[in-house]
């Protein structure tokens, strides 16, 4: 089945990309941001992939790249707001969030996930992109 433009609106997607250096790139949506065809494509192959991701342990540091956060209003909400991308970034995923059109990077990990880390069946429904997993702002277009 096929993620529909109702379904991408509708909800927070988290999707996942290999970086042109071959690093693995989490991506949050926030409902409005770009999902390639490939990951749109298969709901049952974007499931896989979220499946075996978040199965991942603990296995790095976590650097918050300060200079891409919003700002907030007190010590709450920033924690709140990062623990989705620490969480990514501390199982060696380059993490990233919407902004305008496209992704600023959040936080990202001392010791980092490649794809030839992950297994063929996973690796297989995970699109690769051609800027690098530590670029500040990405611009991914449809």
């Amino acid at each position: 089945m096929e993620m529909d433009e109702e379904f991408l609106e509708v909800n927070d997607i988290d999707w996942f990309a290999v970086g042109a250096d071959g690093y693995v790139c989490h991506f949050a949506t926030g409902g409005r941001g770009f999902v390639p065809r490939q990951v749109a494509s298969s709901i049952e192959g974007w499931q896989l992939v979220c499946d075996y991701i978040y199965s991942l342990p603990i296995c790095s540091g976590v650097i918050v790249v300060e200079e891409s956060l919003p700002d907030f209003s007190g010590l709450a909400q920033r924690e709140a707001y990062l623990g989705s991308f620490l969480e990514m970034a501390s199982r060696g995923i380059f993490s990233h969030d919407v902004s305008g059109d496209g992704y600023r990077l959040i936080a990202k990990p001392e010791l980092a996930l490649r794809d030839d880390d992950l297994p063929e069946r996973v690796r297989n429904h995970i699109p690769r992109i051609a800027i690098g997993s530590d670029d500040v702002l990405l611009h991914l277009m449809r």
